[in-house]
């Protein structure tokens, strides 16, 4: 089988996402170790997008040649072109090439002794501190020796290249710019400046200012640069757009009256759909400014509802994050004066306020004993503050843990009966977004499991309609709800059953927190990579021709995807939005937090996807999931140790393993560390800790026969075996602890069912019981099956089998 390393130059490899390996990269991984492709070109990295099959290509870091500079002899071509230019220009204006080769008469105020006349030229500050030029001939001949002597020492840095060349080079072209920026109003009107006045204002535009001010200094500057990106983007599209516009005036004025008639009616309607976007858009939503940008720069010069947008949005964008747009150039720059970092801290330090205000409006709505809840509330109330400090917005951040700490000492002394203090203790944790502290299993239950099963049951009916073996499964998943809503959900398996046609929405708008869950983690994936093009943007990473066009429109031939991915991540956000103020089955705490999430993501708090909370819902079996991550964790890195061990005795042993030999002894090894994995995580396969355990034999006799197999001498082979059997205790600790965490997970579910449908029963009761007392004419009974039936033990901890990967792999 060829390798990676073995494939040729012209064979195409392909890799799952995220599993190529480390010394494969992209276009833009190579570009940031200062690589160029070449012909490293091995295979792509393919995987699944919303639906689309993605691919990207990687490349071979190892043959990829070094990016080329420029060279000596390029650089002096380049100096003669420039220079031939310039004499060429002289010409044109009636100079000859003798006069401009020629040496230069100094006026007579230059008169002086040549060993002063050179140091003067070597001084970096002796036009500076020269005194005005008041003569415009003078001013004229000035620059004309400045701009000769800068010719002079780049020939000089060219024949003989030095640093002290370079550094000559340099003072030259500051002391011919500062110069022409001293006398632009007497020299601006020589064509012969034009291109070093056209150097000097690109060098002298905000945005190619140095990177600190956009706050990449320091972890914090995120605000500035991802409003410095969506700006810049409004701005390109608001330009091309008004560009097609102005052509299609000039075509139709060409045409005729009948065709401007045709082109001023569709611009009216045009006009009008902008306005009604700006009308409705959400002021919440930053990627949404974009088009809001767009619309108000175009059409502000004739709609004075796009006129008020277009002053609200440049605003907000200059108060907030000090980006300026100026709507007549179509230009964005960056205020040199604002602080991008202060303003980040603010940014982030508000947001987590406004998580602990959050807390405040739910304690308060809690039920709590009254001679408590003042106390409680007191000492909430002490622990979020009264506001963020203008001095140091940052303290508020660095102080949560200590500031966490102290509530729970302050709710201790607030005298609280322990289920109210839990159920506290909870709400604050999952509000502010951090339950690493928490045992999950011993949190208050916030949602019944039937309520959140409901929104699972379109999936599991998909199951079942794909594969009716599955009926087992479905049943055990759906035990956790009513008798009333397990007979619908086993009604519609039956007509699917006898191949009717089913809407698998039986609750319909009911959330299912996995898909909900999945549509947060693809919005905060997409939001880190514009966080990304926001970075590389702000280092100058784009040449001036793709920054005038990035996120641009219908420009044919550019391949640019930052206009679309910003489009989709404003999408992505208004249906979060709406779906988690308006979806059914949601707690109104899990509203909250996921607001704040989204809110979070916005500012920078959260990165990417990595960066969401553990607990993303508040109810059992997100919490019993969460609580299975937890121990996959040690799990995990005892597995990865145990390869890793192996491997280096093996390599420090006599034995050189080669071909397949070498593959067969990877892949023992790798299986001793996954089943050591399995057996840490409570052996939760279909076979159980019994059928693990002889896996685990097996594949440790398979070890042993391919390490003689790779000639691994005697002691190693038994220091390898000492170390398995020892890693395997370890793994049998840590599985008994997970298996005695999964079955008190399974009976907190089964107490928490037992005790809903035991209200269920009552209230049926007690209606049927106030119906005979009021002689109600009907003969309807309660429902016999609702008050009697039992659940079947509900599966919550390790049902990952229904929707993703083992954890820790």
């Amino acid at each position: 089988m060829t390798t990676v390393d073995e494939a040729p130059d012209n064979s195409r490899q392909e890799f799952d996402w995220g599993l190529a390996p480390s010394h494969l990269k992209t276009r833009r991984q190579l570009r940031d170790m200062g690589k160029s492709p070449g012909k490293s070109f091995v295979g792509h990295m393919v995987g699944k997008f919303r639906g689309r099959r993605i691919a990207a290509q990687m490349f071979d870091s190892r043959r990829a040649p070094d990016k080329r500079g420029p060279s000596a002899a390029q650089l002096a071509a380049i100096d003669k072109a420039t220079r031939e230019h310039q004499l060429r220009a002289a010409e044109r204006r009636g100079f000859s090439r003798a006069e401009m080769n020629g040496p230069i008469e100094p006026a007579p105020g230059w008169e002086h002794n040549p060993t002063e006349k050179e140091e003067e030229i070597m001084s970096d500050n002796t036009f500076d501190n020269a005194e005005a030029i008041t003569d415009l001939f003078e001013m004229h001949q000035r620059a004309d020796q400045l701009e000769q002597m800068l010719d002079e020492a780049h020939h000089v840095a060219t024949t003989a290249p030095d640093d002290h060349a370079a550094e000559a080079v340099v003072r030259a072209q500051e002391r011919l710019d500062a110069h022409l920026r001293r006398y632009r109003g007497e020299l601006n009107n020589n064509p012969h400046w034009d291109s070093h006045y056209a150097t000097i204002d690109q060098a002298d535009k905000p945005q190619v200012q140095a990177p600190e001010q956009l706050g990449l200094d320091t972890p914090t500057g995120h605000g500035q640069r991802m409003a410095y990106l969506l700006a810049t983007v409004a701005v390109n599209q608001a330009r091309y757009r008004d560009q097609r516009l102005a052509k299609a005036v000039e075509q139709a004025q060409a045409l005729g009256g009948d065709a401007v008639e045709e082109l001023v009616t569709r611009g009216e309607q045009t006009q009008a759909r902008a306005e009604a976007r700006l009308e409705a858009r959400r002021q919440d939503n930053p990627t949404a400014a974009v088009q809001a940008l767009a619309d108000a720069l175009v059409w502000h010069p004739n709609s004075e509802i796009a006129t008020k947008h277009l002053r609200q949005l440049t605003y907000d964008y200059a108060e907030q994050w000090g980006v300026v747009v100026d709507a007549d150039e179509f230009a964005v720059s960056i205020d040199p004066n604002f602080d991008a970092v202060d303003a980040q801290n603010h940014a982030e330090a508000w947001r987590l306020f406004d998580r602990e205000s959050a807390v405040m409006d739910f304690v308060s709505a809690m039920a709590l004993l009254d001679t408590a809840k003042g106390a409680a509330m007191e000492a909430i109330s002490e622990w979020r503050g009264i506001g963020i400090s203008p001095a140091d917005p940052r303290a508020h951040l660095r102080d949560e843990a200590a500031r966490r700490e102290q509530l729970s000492v302050d709710l201790a002394a607030a005298k609280l009966p322990e289920p109210d203090r839990a159920r506290v203790e909870f709400v604050v944790d999952y509000l502010r977004g951090n339950t690493a502290d928490v045992d999950l299993l011993d949190s208050p239950v916030i949602v019944d499991p039937g309520e959140e099963a409901r929104g699972r049951v379109p999936r599991l009916l998909e199951l079942f309609a794909n594969d009716p073996r599955a009926a087992k499964v479905v049943g055990e998943e759906i035990a956790v709800m009513t008798a009333a809503d397990q007979d619908r959900v086993r009604q519609a398996g039956t007509e699917i059953a006898r191949g009717g046609e089913v809407d698998f929405k039986l609750w319909p708008d009911h959330v299912d927190r996995y898909e909900l869950g999945e549509a947060l983690a693809e919005y905060a994936a997409d939001y880190g990579e514009l966080r990304s093009e926001a970075d590389y943007l702000a280092t100058g990473g784009y040449s001036e021709e793709e920054h005038e066009r990035l996120g641009a429109e219908d420009i044919p031939g550019v391949g640019d995807e930052t206009g679309d991915r910003i489009t989709r991540v404003a999408q992505q956000r208004d249906q979060l939005r709406d779906t988690i103020l308006n979806g059914k089955g949601l707690a109104p705490v899990e509203r909250a937090h996921l607001s704040e999430v989204l809110g979070d993501i916005d500012a920078g708090r959260i990165r990417d996807h990595k960066d969401l909370p553990e607990l993303l819902f508040a109810d059992e079996r997100t919490k019993a999931d969460a609580d299975v991550n937890r121990v996959g964790v040690p799990a995990s890195r005892l597995s990865t140790a145990t390869r890793e061990e192996i491997t280096q005795r093996i390599e420090a042993s006599s034995a050189e393993p080669q071909g397949w030999d070498a593959e067969r002894l990877n892949g023992a090894v790798s299986s001793i560390g996954d089943s050591l994995y399995s057996v840490a995580c409570g052996a939760r396969g279909n076979g159980g800790i019994e059928d693990e355990r002889k896996s685990y034999a097996d594949k440790r006799a398979r070890l042993g026969k391919e390490l003689v197999k790779a000639g691994v001498d005697e002691a190693a082979r038994a220091e390898i075996r000492e170390l398995v059997d020892d890693r395997a205790r370890q793994a049998g600790v840590l599985g008994t602890a997970a298996a005695q965490r999964e079955q008190r997970w399974q009976a907190k579910t089964d107490r928490v069912v037992a005790a809903r449908d035991n209200a269920v029963a009552q209230r049926l009761a007690a209606t049927a019981g106030r119906a005979q007392n009021g002689r109600a004419c009907t003969t309807n009974r309660p429902d016999r099956a609702a008050q009697t039936a039992s659940p079947a033990p509900a599966r919550v901890a390790g049902r990952r089998n229904l929707h993703s990967a083992e954890i820790g792999r």
